[in-house]
């Protein structure tokens, strides 16, 4: 098994044992995650997700979670509005 990078349906080959896949909302492993993500911020929650951002990406070493990245809107540190953050 190589790594793989997926969106839904795509997929390439990058290394042995490590797969990126961006999450649908409904996926169980976005709770994986999410426990992940408390566990170095934790008031991170996926429960007010944006629709408008991108879905989360998982990192996964065969069937574990081992990181992601996710976009949230937050506010600008010195200016007023939200931001992209990621």
């Amino acid at each position: 098994m190589g790594v793989t990078v997926r969106s839904h349906e795509s997929k390439r080959e990058v290394m042995p044992d490590l797969t990126f896949v961006q999450m649908r909302r409904s996926s169980p492993i976005l709770s994986e995650l999410e426990s992940l993500f408390k566990s170095e911020w934790s008031d991170f929650s996926f429960c007010h997700y944006h629709l408008e951002l991108p879905e989360p990406i998982v990192a996964l070493h065969g069937e574990k979670v081992i990181g992601g990245l996710s976009f949230t809107l937050y506010k600008h540190p010195n200016a007023n509005g939200d931001v992209v953050w990621i």
